[in-house]
């Protein structure tokens, strides 16, 4: 079963990164030189690796009511983890664990999902730059919409489930 749940949460990570990076491997491979494509992977590769404090500095809300107003808890519906993916591996209800150390490592995955996101977003902002700058108006748009859905949701997603969590960490003992 675990197994089947794991293959399973691969689709739609695999599924979002077709969709959304295809166009942006084409914008770069027909319109951006490669020395400058070379440039941006590495500012993104460099946005990866920024320490937490520097990561938290940007997010967007210290309240969970401004994500939610944006509907930031309806992206779990259509990425990895979402309910639907266990009924569908007809895995059992997962045992939830709400001890500190569980709490923790949820919270590290969170920071690392975030970085990724980070760093393809500057990637993705560096390349919607040059679109605008060669005045292709349609490539502009399209990555910035690209981006949008990408990668600035998955970091609020990120940013609100800390939140979340955090609220849990300070109900349970230490």
């Amino acid at each position: 079963m675990r197994i089947r749940l794991q293959m399973l949460n691969a689709v739609p990570s695999a599924l979002w990164t077709a969709a959304c990076l295809t166009p942006v491997y084409l914008f770069c491979a027909h319109l951006v030189p490669p020395s400058l494509t070379a440039c941006f992977a590495v500012c993104g590769t460099v946005a990866m690796v920024l320490p937490r404090a520097t990561l938290a500095r940007f997010a967007l809300s210290r309240t969970r009511a401004t994500y939610e107003s944006l509907r930031v808890h309806l992206v779990i519906r259509v990425t990895q983890d979402a309910n639907w993916l266990r009924h569908l591996a007809r895995a059992p209800e997962p045992r939830v664990r709400r001890d500190q150390e569980a709490l923790r490592n949820i919270i590290r995955d969170t920071w690392t999902r975030e970085r990724f996101h980070v760093g393809l977003f500057l990637f993705c902002i560096l390349c919607s730059t040059v679109a605008l700058l060669q005045l292709q108006m349609a490539w502009f748009l399209a990555l910035m919409l690209i981006n949008t859905v990408y990668n600035v949701y998955p970091m609020w997603l990120q940013q609100y489930l800390r939140l979340r969590i955090t609220r849990c960490q300070t109900r349970l003992p230490r």
